[in-house]
């Protein structure tokens, strides 16, 4: 509950083109205890003195020149949308109509002039009584939100140790791996920027995209490094990483691992539905699978593999243009040929430590793209 200290400390500012009106209020006021009240002649000068004062209660006449009362109503709602406003009128035009527009304009409380200054008192004492306890409210609110946002951020940055410690995990299975998963964090970061990802969600895409292949700790190790093609069954064993991965990945309460769970299973669908492991076809694959489907595909075809040389840049981007509405979201690979110096930047920066450099590619390139694009 406020002290009457708190309520006589309130800011009041009157605005009346009425000089001897809003002296009589300013006195009367004072005199029964109320220490800080502004009065203004100017509407429009009222305005500017709110920014200043931030009054806590507001006592305004409807019939002033230049700019009435129901003008200077909506002007302030505009300068402060969605806060409350405490504003009670005093005005001659005390008909209902006048009451009823006032009020639906933003009006708390109304009172007829002539007024009596008991009643003028009391009513401002209710209103300074009325928007201390909403200050106080939203400064409560405003902290729970606080502290619910930190919260989620501790969370957030709990769940982010436990992707980079299976992420670490898979590195130490396979230093390419490794490589491998900062670029497409890199790539994830370009493409989801160039989408109009809001920064927090593309943040977090590109946290979660280093999961993609978790799947493949549970694919034997022979069949990830084999040199020659895959037999049927070995083929099958390879597809199952992305089921594998979100087994992982299931029954954490997280988002980030949520979305995690997202990319593991639905980065191979194909947005024709050629894709697995349940051959979904266009935005039926979410947003995240279909991202990380462009970027992995675009790192591997530049990575050399135990089954295939490393391509050139230009026919990778090639490859990737190529596949627009086959495999890939077309708008994505709108965004990816429109930001694709930055694609072309991200990779040589993320590789400028490998050697050889990136060589043409030999033989038959249709298998190769094949093989790249499927696994």
């Amino acid at each position: 509950m406020n002290g009457n200290d708190d309520i006589l400390n309130a800011r009041i500012l009157a605005v009346d083109d009425e000089p001897v009106g809003l002296n009589f209020l300013k006195v009367n006021l004072q005199a029964r205890g109320f220490r800080r009240v502004t009065v203004c002649t100017d509407p429009r000068q009222a305005l500017e003195v709110m920014k200043d004062i931030m009054p806590d209660v507001l006592l305004l006449d409807l019939v002033m020149p230049e700019l009435d009362g129901f003008g200077f109503m909506e002007l302030a709602r505009r300068e402060r949308p969605g806060e409350f406003l405490p504003i009670l009128v005093i005005s001659g035009q005390g008909d209902s109509e006048s009451k009823r527009r006032a009020l639906e304009a933003g009006a708390r409380d109304f009172i007829t002039k002539p007024f009596d200054m008991v009643e003028v008192a009391a009513r401002v004492r209710n209103m300074a009584e009325m928007k201390l306890i909403y200050d106080q409210l939203r400064g409560q609110n405003r902290e729970l939100e606080e502290k619910v946002a930190a919260r989620t951020e501790n969370l957030h940055n709990t769940f982010r140790e436990v992707l980079n410690s299976l992420s670490t995990a898979m590195e130490y299975h396979n230093k390419e791996t490794g490589d491998h998963l900062k670029r497409i964090r890199d790539f994830i970061s370009i493409l989801a920027r160039g989408s109009g990802v809001e920064n927090t969600k593309a943040e977090r895409l590109a946290d979660a995209s280093v999961m993609h292949d978790i799947g493949k700790i549970g694919v034997p190790e022979g069949v990830l490094v084999k040199a020659g093609p895959l037999t049927a069954q070995e083929w099958e064993l390879m597809k199952n990483h992305t089921v594998i991965g979100a087994d992982i990945l299931a029954g954490y309460d997280s988002g980030l691992i949520h979305v995690a769970r997202n990319i593991a299973l639905t980065h191979h669908e194909k947005w024709n539905g050629t894709g697995y492991p349940r051959g979904l076809v266009g935005i039926e694959i979410p947003l995240e699978g279909r991202m990380v489907s462009l970027c992995d595909a675009f790192d591997a075809l530049l990575s050399e593999r135990p089954y295939k040389p490393a391509w050139p840049m230009d026919e990778a981007v090639k490859a990737i243009l190529a596949e627009r509405g086959r495999s890939f979201d077309p708008n994505l690979v709108d965004v990816f040929e429109a930001l694709k110096d930055e694609f072309i930047e991200a990779a040589r920066v993320g590789r400028a430590g490998e050697a050889p450099a990136l060589r043409p590619v030999p033989g038959n390139t249709a298998v190769s793209r094949q093989n790249t694009l499927a696994a």
